[in-house]
């Protein structure tokens, strides 16, 4: 990604993706603005970094003009996790939710919220036409080491303070 840029930047040795968002920054194309709402639909925000499913519903709800870029050269999904207590008070009405949850009918109202269903379901024609086509998730990795994941988190929560000030 950092092809498409020229600006020359100070963070030599940065992971490339910080490299990425300082030259952004530099051209003027990605500021301190938080990306809101009103701050993009004011211009104030020309480029947003959003989870696919946070652009996708603002797109689809409020008829924002968004255009969802995912990397080509590689992005991490997001995970979310479940689980059920054993000590709960009521760890059996806990397992009903999951299992509504995971069934076709839960997956389905997980797709209206634009987050992909976690297993193959036939979603209704209309639904399916508001996500991008599968080939744009091709570099899409999921977190194999969860250790890796919290240890990158905190590294671009650092390196963001550097670029972003």
């Amino acid at each position: 990604m950092t092809a498409l840029c020229d600006v020359t930047s100070n963070f030599s040795g940065a992971p490339l993706g910080f490299v990425f968002i300082a030259q952004m920054i530099e051209k003027g194309q990605l500021n301190a603005a938080s990306p809101g709402t009103s701050q993009i639909q004011a211009g104030e925000s020309p480029i947003a970094l959003f989870w696919d499913f946070d652009c996708l519903s603002k797109a689809d709800e409020l008829g924002m003009p968004l255009g969802l870029v995912i990397p080509s050269d590689g992005t991490v999904a997001g995970l979310y996790t479940q689980f059920v207590t054993a000590e709960a008070p009521h760890p059996n009405a806990a397992k009903l939710l999951l299992e509504l949850e995971f069934s076709d009918e839960g997956q389905l109202v997980y797709a209206q919220g634009f987050t992909h269903p976690i297993r193959n379901i036939e979603l209704p024609e209309e639904l399916a036409a508001k996500f991008p086509p599968a080939e744009v998730y091709k570099s899409v990795h999921f977190p194999q080491v969860f250790s890796l994941l919290t240890e990158a988190a905190e590294k671009i929560a650092a390196g963001w303070e550097e670029i972003a000030q």
